[in-house]
């Protein structure tokens, strides 16, 4: 029994060794290694007129930061200002928890505060039916949608071409930046607002009257 198993194990090991070296093996490997892991912090009250050019400054002045940035999104804007809170995607988290103890980063020669990211304070949306205010652990629905085009099966399944969001019914994915219910919702509220879960929820709530109701 014991001769058999080592021929077994001898014949796994050549199989594996000719399988790892094949190039889609290889290949395969090579993209999980690139999928984008990121660390975030939330800039405040940046100027946020072009976010580009605030990600190229921002590697500029901060020598932590150069290289460092993998993409900055707007999460607030301060009404009738070009000012609004960003959160930076840093590729380390090294350096994000290097910049988070700084507490502050410099733009243009001036100095803004840099807080954590408060989960509390993360818009929830449902990996299942795509819609916001709750997780995949609490969703009701009864079916996943597409987070692509909207129909009713799993994204990973899609072929379609054609976008449309599952909240707004607009021609972008689900969750993407420019949605409206999103970017209603996902206002960096101020500390004074002490229970932003119940805020969110009723945000959420009159935004999903109305967007859904149009479906």
């Amino acid at each position: 029994m014991c001769s058999a198993f080592a021929k077994y194990k001898a014949i796994l090991k050549i199989r594996s060794a000719s399988y790892i070296n094949k190039p889609d093996f290889n290949s395969r490997f090579e993209l999980a290694s690139k999928l984008n892991v990121s660390f975030p912090v939330v800039a405040l009250f940046v100027n946020i007129s072009d976010v580009n050019a605030l990600k190229v400054e921002l590697e500029h002045r901060n020598s932590a930061l150069r290289g460092q940035i993998h993409s900055v999104i707007v999460i607030y804007t301060k009404p009738q200002t070009t000012e609004g809170h960003v959160k930076i995607f840093l590729i380390s988290r090294a350096v994000r928890d290097f910049i988070l103890d700084q507490r502050r980063a410099s733009i243009s020669g001036t100095y803004y505060r840099i807080v954590p990211v408060d989960l509390n304070r993360e818009v929830r949306r449902c990996f299942k039916c795509k819609r916001y205010g709750h997780i995949q652990r609490d969703c009701s629905a009864s079916f996943a949608a597409c987070g692509k085009c909207a129909e009713r099966y799993g994204t990973k399944e899609c072929n379609s071409e054609v976008l449309k969001c599952v909240n707004c019914s607009g021609s972008h994915q689900s969750g993407h930046n420019t949605c409206s219910p999103l970017r209603l919702s996902s206002v960096y509220l101020r500390p004074s607002i002490v229970d932003f879960s119940a805020t969110t929820l009723t945000i959420l709530e009159a935004l999903c009257s109305f967007f859904y109701n149009r479906c």
